[in-house]
């Protein structure tokens, strides 16, 4: 009688399939979790270029922009499409804060879109009269730090 071999993978070798396995897991899951997060942030920045529209048709009509959403026919704040931000217009003080400089309603404004529910671990997103975009890159509360002043 003829010893036939057996077939199949050694626990060792099954071991070290699975330990590769969760090394390319460990590289990839932070880098796919990034990039949901910045993918999520295009539904903060729509609702900021939205707001900005109706300023801009708000000012063309009355000669001053509005801190009031509803005046825009917005709720007060606006959440966004995707649920992942809240929009509201920031007073001429915390305006001049994120600006730097004196930032009267009847001249300027900024509106500010605060992260929300699965989105909450990535900043604030600003959009100024002005054209200035502002990203809370580091998450602490302010626009001043470096980088902070562009969308990606």
């Amino acid at each position: 009688m003829k010893k036939s071999k057996q077939r199949g993978f050694t626990l060792v070798e099954l071991l070290i399939v699975l330990a590769i396995i969760a090394i390319l897991a460990g590289i990839v899951f932070p880098s796919y979790k990034a990039s949901v997060i910045k993918g999520r942030r295009a539904d903060g920045k729509a609702l900021l270029m939205q707001v900005a529209n109706l300023q801009e048709r708000w000012f063309t009509e009355n000669m001053t922009y509005t801190s009031n959403m509803a005046s825009l026919g917005l709720a007060n704040p606006q959440t966004s499409e995707g649920g992942y931000y809240s929009v509201t217009i920031l007073s001429s003080t915390a305006a001049a804060a994120v600006l730097n400089t004196a930032c009267p309603i009847t001249t300027c404004f900024v509106a500010e879109a605060t992260p929300r529910n699965a989105q909450v671990l990535d900043g604030k997103l600003a959009l100024a009269s002005t054209g200035a975009m502002y990203h809370d890159v580091n998450n602490n509360n302010s626009y001043a730090d470096a980088g902070d002043n562009k969308w990606e």
